[in-house]
């Protein structure tokens, strides 16, 4: 690890007379003469830094009521990144207050100049403030007891070595620490992608017995607790800033939203020329035979990313072999979006739709069998025709 040295160090050291062990890596970076340009600008206002007046000192008080201008539900981001979620989130809930705190002015830069970005148009982003520094330290000094209604710990580093799993930042005295600053019914929102970090900060992580992404959802599905159910790719192309427009449509009413690639403007980076056609196929086939092209017809009823009633897992049966018999003509094994498509237009239920784009993939391998799945999904659709009422 390399070690910083002069003011810049200063900014994102821990401040404690004894070192800490810190849940971040130190690294070097430098900003564009436009981003330099645009912190110059917008710090002053917007961004402050989490160290003490000075060496050993008192923390300066932070008034959040005059930093924003207004009195707000406070909701604090430990590492934002670049901020991409951080906008997203602040756009669409401009009733919250967002506190984004994080230790490299690089990704802070590039939250700030999206920011900026929005001024010039009809809706900017007001309700976002930046620190630069360790989330330990807002925590523990800036934040006062009961003062925020949310907590955001997006994928933190997992450190998965054993031997460095106490640089881990949601450790249980972290966790009594964020507790305390939550005010009663507050919310600690955490995402990982590492089961064994998940189950460390007491998250119920399944282990899936069967291959195949079906047997996910049937073995998965029993510990589903809440009334609602987000699907996502495992690919890492379901772009979690979509979450809250998924649940504020579902919340008008729809038994179903799904996150359209094809409903525009939305664009998808991952598709080509044949698995676009298969799509639009499907979707067509699905809009025609079944009855959905006459009300609202689906854009895309393939995808995976969507928001529906937990119930409807059982009560459409899609967890019963009976229903993906045609895989067994066609030595594959097939996927449960299609069905559900089918049998949620059957039942005629309330549908939505909303664009989303879908980036190119970060991961997973793309094993796509065109002719047996193609044929398998056809072959279920006209199925469905008399097989399930």
């Amino acid at each position: 690890m390399h070690a910083h040295s002069g003011p810049e160090a200063a900014e994102i050291r821990p401040s404690h007379p004894h070192r800490r062990v810190t849940s971040f890596r130190s690294r070097r970076s430098s900003l564009s003469d436009s981003q330099q340009a645009t912190w110059n600008r917008l710090w002053p206002e917007i961004g402050t830094v989490a160290r003490p007046a000075e060496p050993g000192g008192h923390y300066p008080a932070l008034d959040t009521d005059a930093w924003f201008g207004r009195s707000a539900p406070l909701v604090l981001e430990v590492g934002c990144g670049t901020g991409i979620s951080t906008l997203a989130m602040a756009r669409d809930e401009p009733d919250l207050d967002v506190i984004a705190v994080e230790v490299y002015k690089k990704g802070l830069a590039q939250l700030l100049g999206a920011i900026d970005r929005t001024a010039a148009t009809d809706a900017p982003v007001t309700n976002i403030r930046l620190i630069r520094g360790d989330g330990i330290d807002v925590l523990q000094h800036l934040i006062p007891s009961g003062a925020l209604t949310g907590v955001r710990v997006f994928f933190p580093d997992p450190w998965p070595k054993a031997r460095h799993h106490k640089r881990r930042l949601l450790q249980p005295q972290t966790l009594d620490l964020i507790v305390d600053r939550l005010r009663p019914g507050g919310v600690l929102h955490a995402a990982t992608d590492h089961a064994d970090y998940a189950e460390q900060i007491g998250c119920e992580v399944v282990r899936q017995r069967e291959k195949g992404l079906r047997a996910a959802y049937v073995e998965g599905f029993p510990r589903v607790r809440g009334d609602l159910v987000i699907t996502f790719s495992p690919d890492g192309n379901s772009p979690v800033e979509a979450i809250p427009h998924l649940v504020a449509k579902q919340q008008e009413g729809y038994d179903m939203v799904i996150g359209s690639r094809y409903l525009p403007p939305a664009r998808s980076a991952d598709d080509d020329w044949l698995t676009a056609f298969g799509n639009w196929t499907f979707t067509h086939a699905i809009n025609v035979l079944h009855g959905h092209a006459w009300r609202r017809p689906y854009t895309d009823a393939m995808v995976i990313y969507r928001i529906y009633r937990t119930r409807l897992f059982y009560e459409l049966e899609l967890d019963q072999p009976a229903g993906y018999a045609v895989e067994k003509w066609f030595g594959t094994r097939l996927g449960v979006e299609p069905l559900l498509s089918v049998r949620a237009a059957k039942r005629k239920l309330r549908i939505a739709e909303i664009p989303v784009d879908e980036p190119a993939r970060i991961g997973g391998e793309r094993k796509l069998q065109p002719f047996r799945w193609g044929a398998g999904y056809m072959t279920q659709v006209f199925r469905e025709l008399y097989f399930w009422k």
